[in-house]
């Protein structure tokens, strides 16, 4: 009996879908792994025979292949781009996103997208990409504690999934930066891909059939709340701006992949 798809992905609102489906029961059997971790962490999962396939940040999987990564990334799981939140401390000195100019910032690993987006925002904002450094702290839990300890100064990461942080006094929000391009992917192990492509098709047309529902449900909003601890208005908010890739296709990943690799490339964040 071949064993269910072993799947990754971030425990954030976006993959509600694949939990609902889950419960529900879907057409080909697999298992769920959250990756508290972020992107970095399922390539990392990947590689070790962990996982078959991951959702993974659009720019993580660029730079994962633009540094030699074996993955086939065949289509996006969100179109919309991710909006990641600039954050540091409630505590620290800092008021203005000019402030964290030359101060490290808290990236949950080397070749993540909190890693990869703090290259962009030094771009945008004119900060010699030299003046850039960072401090590992492996996920969400470990940037609570650099930036309460004002160990780093400065911390990306999608927007809504800190907003009980920034609510609850632990951050202060100082600004925006969405990202050019489709926000989550799908990566999926060669040798995975090449034995189970058309049931890895399958589940993810059922699971984006099952997002596409979501997005038009009323009770969306209250679901998206309880399940992942945001105020309903937050939910709403969230909701209204994002769109998963409804329905699942295939093809036009290799050239936004590349265009990606090459705004890496430009802003020092890979070779």
């Amino acid at each position: 009996m071949e064993q269910p798809l072993r799947l990754g992905g971030v425990p954030e609102h976006f993959n509600l879908p694949f939990h609902l489906l889950q419960a529900e029961g879907a057409a080909v059997p697999f298992a769920w792994q959250d990756y508290p971790g972020g992107t970095g962490a399922m390539f990392q999962a990947l590689d070790a025979d962990s996982i078959d396939a991951a959702l993974v940040l659009t720019e993580g999987a660029a730079a994962y292949l633009a540094k030699g990564g074996q993955a086939i990334v065949p289509g996006f799981w969100v179109e919309t781009p991710l909006i990641w939140g600039i954050h540091t401390g409630a505590s620290s000195p800092y008021h203005k996103l000019a402030d964290l100019r030359g101060k490290p910032f808290a990236i949950s690993r080397k070749g993540s997208g909190s890693q990869l987006m703090t290259y962009l925002l030094a771009r945008r904002e004119g900060w010699p990409a030299e003046s850039v450094s960072f401090v590992e702290v492996g996920n969400l839990a470990g940037a609570v504690q650099a930036l309460t300890h004002v160990e780093a100064a400065g911390f990306l990461w999608e927007r809504y999934t800190t907003h009980p942080l920034v609510a609850n006094g632990t951050f202060r929000h100082l600004g925006d930066l969405p990202a050019p391009w489709p926000a989550f992917a799908l990566a999926v192990r060669p040798d995975i891909w090449a034995a189970r492509a058309d049931q890895i098709r399958t589940l993810m047309a059922q699971a984006l059939q099952r997002a596409h529902q979501l997005a038009q449900d009323p009770t969306a909003p209250q679901q998206i709340a309880t399940h992942y601890g945001l105020d309903e208005a937050q939910a709403q908010a969230w909701l209204s701006q994002t769109r998963w890739a409804h329905p699942w296709q295939e093809g036009h990943t290799p050239l936004v992949i590349e265009e990606v690799s090459a705004v890496l490339r430009s802003v020092g964040a890979v070779e």
